[in-house]
Parts: structure tokens; sequence; C-alpha cells
């Protein structure tokens, strides 16, 4: 009966550190994402496009027209972002950071230089 080959050790270890690094990439992207999504929406409530106007000392009326709706929406989508791209980049980093080498394989080399020859390897 013929056994199934399986992953070595280093092909595993390159499978692992590929994923770590993906997922890396992925937290970033969500954080930028939300960083984004917190400064765009930061910026609308704080121009002059009347929301503000519509909602004194941040108490909004709910019977008024949809803008105050929306500047409700605003208000708590704006922190969320942020806190998303808080929490992207701290889980992101790290991730790229300690990301583990692939270890190589074993190799050999020869070099020739003017007035030098050698060899060189990894093990």
């Amino acid at each position: 009966m013929a056994s199934t080959p399986t992953l070595s050790e280093t092909q595993s270890a390159a499978a692992s550190s590929g994923a770590q690094r993906t997922w890396g990439w992925v937290a970033i992207g969500v954080g930028a994402a939300g960083l984004l999504t917190g400064a765009v929406t930061g910026i609308v409530l704080l121009s002059d496009s009347g929301l503000r106007n519509s909602c004194p000392n941040n108490i909004c009326d709910p019977s008024k027209d949809h803008s105050t709706k929306i500047y409700n929406i605003l208000r708590y989508a704006s922190p969320a972002g942020f806190i998303v791209g808080a929490v992207g980049a701290a889980v992101g980093i790290p991730l790229l950071l300690w990301t583990p080498k692939p270890e190589s394989e074993p190799h050999t080399g020869f070099w020739l230089g003017p007035g030098s020859a050698g060899v060189k390897g990894a093990f």
C-alpha cells in the first residue's frame, strides 16, 4: 500500500509564512479602508454642509428633515472608521513584521574575482 506524500517541515513553514503574510496585508487593507472612512466622514461632518446647523449641540430632532438622520449616522461612522483603522494596523503590522523567513535549501556556489577565488554556501 502506497503512502501519500506529506509536506516537509520547510514547505509547511513556507506555506504558513505565506498565509501569515497574506492575512497581514488583508488586515492592513481593512485598516486603511477604516481610516479612509473615518477621515471622509469626519471631513463631511466638519464641513459647512448644513449638517452641524441642523443639530445644535450634537442633538438632532428626529422629526426634522433627512439631513439630521445623515448627521447622526456620520457622527458614529467617523469614530468607528478610525477604530477599525487602528485595529487593522495593530493586527496587520505585527503579522508582516514577524513573518518567519522560509528556510532556504542548502546550496553552494563558486566565485571568481580579480586575484581571488573561492567557494561559498549555505547549509
